[in-house]
Parts: C-alpha cells; structure tokens; sequence
C-alpha cells in the first residue's frame, strides 16, 4: 500500500510538473501585462511622437521672425547712414550696402542681399540703393509718389504743401532655411524648402 500511495504521488507530482511548464509562457505574459514598470518611458514616447512636430515648426517660426527683425534694423541702419551723409553717385550705394551688411551678425553677411528693391516674386528690382525725387503720400500702403527726375527735384509741390525731396530706398533680403524638415510645409517656398525674408527703409535725405 506505501508503494502504491509513493506511486501515485511521484505521478501526480510528475502531472503537476508538466502543467507548470505547460502554463509557463501564459504566467509569464500575465505578469508582464501586471508589471508597471517604464509606463511613463513608452507614454513619453507615444506623446513625443505628437508633441515634437509642431515645436520643431513653432522653433522654425520664431528663429525666421527674428532674423526678420534683423533684416529690418540692418535696412534702418543703412538708411539712417545715407541720411548722415552726402549722396556721391555710384560711392554711395556701395557704402549703404557695406553699411546694412556689416549691421547684420556675422553669420547672416553672407547670406543677405542688399539692393533697391525687390519685385514681388524676390527678384532684384533696383541692384542697389538708389535715389529718386518723390512726394509723400499720406496714403497708407503708398507712402511715397515718383515726381521730379533728380535734377529738377523740388520744384513739384506736393498734396501737404511741402516741396519734392530726395529719398533713399535701401532693401535687403535672406532665405531662412527650417532647421526641422517638415516645417516648409507651413512657412516655405515648396520648391526650395526655403522662407524669403525681405526688409526696406526709405529715408528722406534732402
């Protein structure tokens, strides 16, 4: 009788063995589905991948809108320099453009254009800083209207009563190149993946 009882206790034993290793990869799935362990690692990175692309744009649009700001200030400081000083025909366009050039930081002078003015599209208008006669407006959007040709400047009396003036225009333009790649989607060009920022300053100097 103690042989048959060790006996059928070696095989229940042996059964219940068996049923462990059967049951072994379930337990192990249950208890990684119970293990909280590194919740927050996998929800930072399902929340990453939603939250990055749009501050990678929003980044894109404040560094675009600051060198923006630049751009106008180097403009204003090629205009306030022509204004100081007499205009000497060709000298003087290439010391304004020295002037808004060397205005900017130094990792911009490279990049810049100056001239004239630009046509709509961003192409050169005016190569250079350029002097012409004009009677001001009063007029938003239009502030300033062509009038006497350069020689015969002030002679034209205009809407405010004043006479005609000599005027400087001084332009600038860079291409501000997304750091994020995605961003061209909102704030470029789709052909050159590039955003075209333009500045002009026209200062009265006679």
């Amino acid at each position: 009788m103690a042989a048959e009882a060790d006996s059928r206790n070696r095989a229940e034993i042996a059964a219940s063995r068996r049923r462990r290793r059967q049951l072994a990869p379930w337990r192990w799935l249950a208890c990684l589905m119970r293990d909280q362990c590194g919740v927050s690692a996998v929800e930072l990175g399902l929340t990453a991948a939603f939250i990055l692309p749009p501050l990678g744009s929003v980044f894109d649009l404040g560094m675009a809108f600051s060198q923006e700001i630049k751009l106008q200030q180097a403009v204003q400081a090629g205009a306030q320099y022509a204004s100081m000083r007499v205009w000497e025909g060709s000298n003087s366009p290439t010391a304004v453009t020295s002037a808004v050039t060397n205005s900017l930081p130094a990792t911009l002078q490279s990049a810049v254009t100056v001239a004239g003015d630009f046509n709509a599209d961003g192409s050169v208008n005016n190569a250079s800083p350029y002097q012409a006669c004009y009677c001001p407006t009063g007029t938003s959007g239009t502030y300033f209207t062509s009038t006497d040709s350069l020689s015969t400047c002030g002679t034209t009396t205009c809407s405010n009563g004043e006479k005609s003036g000599y005027y400087v225009t001084v332009a600038a333009k860079l291409n501000y190149t997304p750091i994020a790649p995605y961003s061209w989607m909102f704030m470029g060009d789709p052909q050159t993946h590039k955003q075209r920022l333009t500045a002009t300053s026209v200062v009265r100097i006679q």
